[in-house]
């Protein structure tokens, strides 16, 4: 005999979970949320707030075409919503661990330090705009990922032939192993060499991709510290203005918030007399025993209409009342 449920359904082929496994993916979600916001919900502005080390920041190319301002959460929400963001090719607003293109210019002397500073997978010169699409950011042709090296040269897939990582910003500064980069502590320098006799930069200015806890890669020595601070860049060893302290303080005041709703529960539960606590606990019970009758019951090769909705709170509300009488 045939399954009419199925038969009935043949495009309905929905995975299956339990209540578990929906919580858990819900708190996921809003942990992810919480993360890349930084905890915060979105109720106030922080423009009056004067200058943050850190705070999710969205470009918006329906009000700013060229993408040069940026607005806080709350303005996202309530002056922007619905507006157009950028977006990679998987179609995902662009928040990664980078630096843009227009700090990649006074950043350049990064490419004195190995490839464990860029993120794995990743070229360091990451993206560049579609001509055809100014919203979708794509790897540039000409460059592949770090992690394919031999013996310092870079290998190109396309043609089987191997080409220098130096270019024309690099050539004339030796980049030092990785195993020879020690602790930096007044004039001893992890790199050995002077970031100050760097050449300019000619080419093209892209944003860096860069791995997880780069920064404490970077030299302290005298020399580099002061070359952070005349180019304004100092922040760049300030532990608290990295992405692992912003999820940190993300993380505590998501627990603060839950520890809160926790306590109105809590607060509202103490709040009731025994015999409200009887009546919730029934109420919930009946609840309950309803709503497994209304599967059980139910005919799973038709659709749930408003009026099956209705009669199963109809008949909740009969039973509240013939237990009340």
């Amino acid at each position: 005999m045939a399954d009419t449920g199925r038969d009935a359904f043949p495009d309905e082929a929905e995975p299956a979970f339990t209540l578990d496994e929906y919580m858990e993916d819900i708190e996921a979600v809003e942990l992810e949320a919480d993360l890349v916001l930084g905890g915060d919900e979105g109720k106030e502005c922080t423009y009056a707030g004067g200058y943050l080390k850190r705070q999710a920041v969205f470009s918006c190319l329906t009000c700013v075409p060229d993408g040069v301002a940026g607005v806080c959460t709350a303005c996202s929400l309530a002056c922007h919503d619905g507006h157009e963001i950028p977006r990679d090719e998987e179609g995902e607003p662009l928040y990664e661990e980078l630096i843009c293109h227009k700090c990649s210019s006074v950043c350049h002397f990064l490419k004195l330090y190995p490839d464990t500073i860029w993120a794995s997978g990743k070229p360091n010169l990451a993206v560049e705009t579609d001509a055809s699409d100014s919203n979708v950011m794509k790897k540039p042709s000409g460059h592949a990922d770090p992690e394919k090296h031999e013996n310092g040269a870079l290998v190109d897939n396309t043609v089987g032939e191997k080409t220098s990582v130096e270019n024309d910003s690099t050539k004339a500064i030796a980049v030092p192993e990785e195993a020879n980069l020690g602790s930096s502590s007044g004039n001893n320098c992890k790199l050995g060499v002077d970031v100050n006799t760097m050449p300019a930069i000619t080419d093209k200015s892209e944003p860096f991709f860069m791995s997880k806890g780069w920064r404490e890669t970077l030299c302290r020595c005298e020399t580099c510290f002061n070359f952070y601070a005349q180019r304004g860049i100092a922040y760049l060893i300030d532990k608290e203005d990295s992405i692992e302290e912003y999820e940190k303080i993300a993380k505590q005041k998501r627990e603060m918030k839950l520890e809160q709703q926790q306590g109105a529960e809590t607060n509202f539960l103490n709040s009731l007399n025994h015999v409200q606590k009887i009546e919730m606990i029934s109420g919930i019970n009946d609840m309950k025993n309803e709503f497994q009758s209304f599967l059980e019951s139910f005919d799973a090769s038709k659709p749930v209409t408003s009026d099956d909705i209705h009669s199963f709170f109809e008949n909740l509300a009969k039973k509240k009342k013939q237990r009340l009488s």
